[in-house]
């Protein structure tokens, strides 16, 4: 299922992605706390990988105006029963960082998550030492809700304290308020 259609929209990650991430990942810094952006010539195996996985239902993000994909963004660790998700595993060219397409991104994916499979709460995980996500999800209008410290052995062997951050079902209204006073 596509997800919207203008300034961006969200398809399901292919094979047919991958030239245009890998122009995208070329863009992005190496940031040694930032584990889950590949290397260009490391995209086709990151599609492959989220694609075979029954974790992750991974997006490729759009900017229709360019007609390219210029990142990645997924839903994973999905619980049905408890109505709940986390977003996350995202990525965007640093082209368009700062720019609408992360917001409208965003906004494609929450309204999937409470309107359309009515979920009670959105998580998302960054890492403690990743102040450029945690501004975005506060600007978002997540919530900050603890830290869990020595959560997580990096690809390149740090440890890694991550930051919860959430969006509740009857938060989501305002969230969606917001997203679109800052899309208009």
């Amino acid at each position: 299922m596509v997800l919207g259609s203008s300034p961006v929209r969200l398809e399901p990650l292919s094979s047919t992605h991958a030239e245009d991430l890998a122009r995208a990942a070329a863009t992005l810094p190496d940031i040694w706390y930032v584990d889950h952006v590949p290397a260009p010539e490391g995209v086709g195996e990151q599609i492959a990988f989220l694609v075979a996985s029954d974790n992750y239902r991974p997006w490729a993000i759009i900017d229709a105006a360019a007609n390219r994909a210029v990142g990645i963004t997924c839903i994973y660790n999905v619980d049905e029963h408890n109505k709940h998700c986390e977003l996350g595993h995202t990525w965007i060219s640093a082209d368009v960082q700062g720019s609408y397409v992360n917001p409208a991104a965003k906004l494609l994916l929450l309204t999937h998550v409470f309107e359309d499979l009515r979920f009670m709460r959105a998580e998302f995980r960054c890492h403690t030492m990743n102040f450029q996500s945690r501004r975005a999800l506060e600007r978002l209008g997540a919530k900050f809700e603890g830290e869990l410290r020595r959560y997580r052995i990096m690809n390149n062997g740090t440890v890694r304290d991550s930051r919860i951050y959430s969006i509740l079902d009857y938060e989501w209204p305002m969230v969606k308020c917001g997203l679109e006073a800052r899309l208009a």
